[in-house]
This record gives C-alpha cells, structure tokens and sequence, in this order.
C-alpha cells in the first residue's frame, strides 16, 4: 500500500511539474531555444541534431544481461537523461543553445530550402552563438 501511495504522488509530481513547463512555455509567447554553431548551417545543425538524439537514444535503452535488465528507471528519467545527452552531444559539436523571439521562430518555420537557409545565416550573425567552451557573452 505504501509503494502504491508513493507511485502516485510521484505521478502527480511529474505532471505538476509537465503543466508548470506547458505553461511558463505559453508564457514565453512562442519563442524558441535553437541550437546554433559559427558557420554551420541549418541543413547541418539539423543533421546534427538528429545525429545526437539517435546516439542519446542508443544510450539510454536498458541493457539486458541475461533476462535481467542491468539499468532501471522510470520513463521520466529516462527521457531527461536522452535529452541531457543529446544537449551534450550538440555541445560537444560545437553548439550553443540559442533563443530566438517568436517572430523569428515564425519567419523560421513558414520558409523553405534556400530562404530558410539565408534567414538562418542572418540569426546566426545577430546572435553570434559561442562556440563550445567559449564563455558566452552577457546580452
């Protein structure tokens, strides 16, 4: 009965916790944190993110060692520890995680091919991300 009343507060918790993210997400009115590198490109930036989410993936699947899984874990933290190893693997690569305003997470999403590409490069040179390791400056 115990292990059952603990199971539950630690689900509303965790949805506490998913509402309040929801929310302050509302709040911020549609702008975006975007990972940006000096020079690389949006095509790039893309391919890396995809790259790193399928390492972080890979990576945070249980391992099974005869029947018996040899990590454990509820789903949450499993889905925290892909995420925080895929912003390391991004960070790795040289990335910054940089927020753009919600009109330029508009202009962003409504273009494609070669005009997204020229928009990206213009975000690049207005928020200057540092690279990896680099201190970033105050703004």
């Amino acid at each position: 009965m115990m292990i059952a009343r603990v199971g539950r507060k630690r689900v509303v918790a965790y949805l506490m916790g998913a509402s309040l993210l929801i929310a302050l997400g509302g709040c911020a009115g549609g702008a975006r944190n975007v990972w940006m590198r000096p020079g690389a490109s949006a095509a790039q930036g893309e391919a890396d993110r995809e790259a790193c989410l399928k390492i972080a993936e890979a990576e945070s699947r249980p391992k099974y060692t005869g029947g018996v899984a040899a990590q454990a874990g509820d789903g949450f933290s499993t889905t925290i520890a892909k995420y925080q190893r895929r912003d390391a693997c991004l960070t790795e690569r040289g990335y910054a995680l940089t927020m753009i305003s919600p009109d330029e997470t508009r202009k962003l999403d409504a273009l494609q091919s070669a005009e997204r590409e020229i928009y990206w490069q213009e975000l690049l040179a207005k928020y200057k991300p540092a690279p990896a390791g680099a201190a970033t400056p105050i703004r």
